[in-house]
């Protein structure tokens, strides 16, 4: 685990180097080429053992010696041959057996490795380092649970082993196990303070964990021991950036850079951060730059694509966008053997099905296409998720919707939602159905003005968070405590969360003025029944804002500093749906403007209506 040093020592010519035919100076030379091995002289080292065998060529710990020493030097196979003369000349010891497993695991041939390991511990169960070694080519082998089993093993009889330790935590962190893999980083790091890459991964955890001061730390440590270690510093600004520290992590990023300028990783994250701090035209040329180190990285691509949508050049961001089928983030296209379209031939006389790739959200802003293609002569298939089955099977045109998961008929071509903008020509001008695409029930309708009640003030809707998995949920959503300002206002509002957060039900309890519906809002039909009922909702940016607009009511929509793509940079109103305000964060973090600019719109609207 430790580094080696370079030994200095040579090794002067001849037999009487301490190679000689007696037992007394063979056992003085082993010394000797054990000296220089743990010295770092590994080819002065392995002549030695090679004067020795000329001497002695049947002699088994010399054999297994330079078959360590081969291996040090770069050569696996050499080192696989005299292991197994090792092995013959003394088929009762477990070295042989040890190294030769060491050197094919080295040549990637895991089964012989573990098998010779295995054998290894037939001969000598209570050796540790046989145990660690097995553990790391079941690793190899993708059987994590049996290495965690054996590194378990090696810690049992060797509890010194710093490798077993740190091994047994890869392993774990893998397994997304965190809280374990902590306790074995910090096993290895009880055993060497010093150990730079323990003080990394640990960092990594801690930052999956939320426990982001703590994962600055542990980077900060790493950093210690390894100032130029330019990854710790990249993900350090990671962590800033969740902490929305903005400023800082872009140092991070920076300095990272300055270290390694081709390091796409940082390139990239720069990029992110760019964009949080509203300089998407910088964060562009950071993406572009990642793209010109590793052309294929589609994290860049992605992200250049995010931005130039957000700053209005669609015809660029559409056709990045497809890069988004090779990133980690997203799931791969489907299957389908009928080939996927992009607008490259017409579709009229032929069935086309248009499947939801995304979030409701999503779904809801570009299921409007569904129209603008039967209008044009296809046949149009929509499946979506479930929930949104009842609502979106009364979307305006002759289409067919269909739920995830439903036998799909036959179709001619295919294509996703989010490529339809690409696949139709879409840009700023020609943004189809702005609003009141998607309409409510009647029924439902009726049964929910009920449930409203009659009311003489304006009727305003309150939606303050998304779903929880968001991997933005921390800067679109608030708590509701945050639209206290609000009910100073003369109007009557009403909920339109389907789930409230346990930490705002006590709010709730304590402002009755907030009418909520729980659980008798059992899906989407039940929302836009509620929405088609108000005078306006105030909504995060969530599927309620979307759904809001897709209906064509009005939705004034509070945004983080760095919102979604989708609302553009500095804009009041969007061209997607034409009945949406917009209220953005002149800083990051700050909701008491926000606020603020909402309860003076607010009144005045009130003052108008009445």
């Amino acid at each position: 685990m430790s580094k080696r040093s370079k030994g200095a020592g040579t090794r002067s010519g001849g037999r009487g180097d301490g190679a000689a035919d007696d037992t007394g100076s063979i056992s003085a030379a082993l010394r000797q080429v054990r000296s220089l091995h743990q010295a770092g002289c590994s080819a002065e080292a392995a002549a030695l053992c090679q004067d020795i065998l000329h001497l002695v060529p049947d002699h088994s710990e010399a054999l297994h010696l330079l078959a360590v020493l081969a291996l040090q030097l770069g050569h696996a196979e050499a080192s696989v041959r005299l292991a197994e003369r090792a092995m013959v000349v003394d088929p009762r010891s477990e070295r042989g057996f040890l190294a030769r497993g060491i050197a094919l695991q080295s040549l990637g041939r895991y089964p012989e490795a573990l098998a010779s390991y295995d054998h290894a511990l037939s001969l000598a169960p209570r050796l540790g380092e046989t145990w660690y070694r097995r553990g790391n080519v079941l690793h190899d082998l993708g059987r994590r649970e049996d290495a965690i089993a054996s590194y378990d093993r090696a810690l049992a009889l060797a509890p010194e082993s710093i490798g077993a330790a740190y091994n047994r935590g890869l392993v774990l962190q893998e397994l997304r196990r965190h809280e374990e893999a902590l306790a074995s980083y910090d096993r290895a790091l009880t055993l060497w303070p010093g150990f730079v890459d323990a003080h990394y991964n640990r960092g990594l955890i801690l930052h999956e964990l939320q426990r982001y001061d703590e994962a600055l730390a542990s980077y900060g440590r790493a950093l210690d021991l390894q100032p130029e270690m330019h990854e710790a510093l990249s993900n350090c600004g990671n962590t800033l950036r969740r902490l929305n520290r903005y400023e800082e992590s872009l140092r991070c990023f920076e300095q990272s850079l300055r270290l390694k300028p081709d390091y796409v990783e940082a390139l990239i994250n720069r990029g992110l951060v760019l964009q949080d701090l509203d300089r998407c035209e910088d964060a562009v040329r950071s993406f572009d730059s990642a793209i010109a180190y590793n052309p294929d990285s589609a994290a860049a691509h992605c992200g250049a694509a995010l931005c130039r949508l957000s700053l209005g050049d669609f015809t660029a961001g559409w056709r990045e966008y497809e890069w988004r089928w090779r990133s980690a983030q997203t799931k791969g296209p489907r299957g389908f053997s009928e080939p996927l379209w992009l607008g490259h031939e017409p579709v009229a006389g032929r069935t086309l099905l248009l499947w939801a790739e995304q979030g409701f959200g999503d779904t809801l802003q570009f299921c409007r296409y569904a129209k603008l293609l039967a209008d044009v002569g296809a046949s149009v298939i929509l499946e979506v998720q479930p929930a949104l089955k009842p609502l979106l099977s009364r979307l305006q045109g002759p289409v067919r919707v269909l739920a995830q998961g439903e036998v799909l008929p036959d179709f001619d071509l295919h294509c996703p939602l989010l490529s339809l903008p690409l696949a139709c020509g879409t840009n700023l001008t020609n943004i189809p159905a702005g609003g009141g695409y998607v309409s409510a029930d009647p029924d439902k309708i009726r049964d929910w003005r009920a449930h409203l009640g009659g009311t003489a003030g304006l009727r305003v809707g309150l939606a303050w968070a998304g779903d929880p998995r968001h991997p933005n949920d921390h800067n679109r959503s608030l708590p509701l405590s945050r639209l206290q300002a609000l009910f100073g206002v003369e109007a009557d509002f009403f909920s339109v969360q389907k789930e409230v957060r346990t930490e705002d039900e006590d709010f709730l309890v304590a402002h009755p003025k907030i009418r909520c519906f729980g659980d008798r809002i059992a899906d989407f039909g039940d929302t836009a029944a509620i929405i088609a009922g108000l005078d306006l909702l105030i909504t995060v940016d969530t599927s309620v804002a979307h759904l809001a607009g897709a209906l064509g009511k009005p939705v004034w929509i509070l945004m983080s500093h760095n919102p979604d793509w989708r609302w553009m940079r500095e804009r009041e109103d969007s061209p997607w749906y034409p009945s949406a305000r917009l209220f953005r964060q002149a800083a990051a973090g700050d909701w008491s403007g926000v606020m603020d600019r909402v309860v003076v719109c607010l009144r005045e609207l009130t003052r108008s209506a009445g």
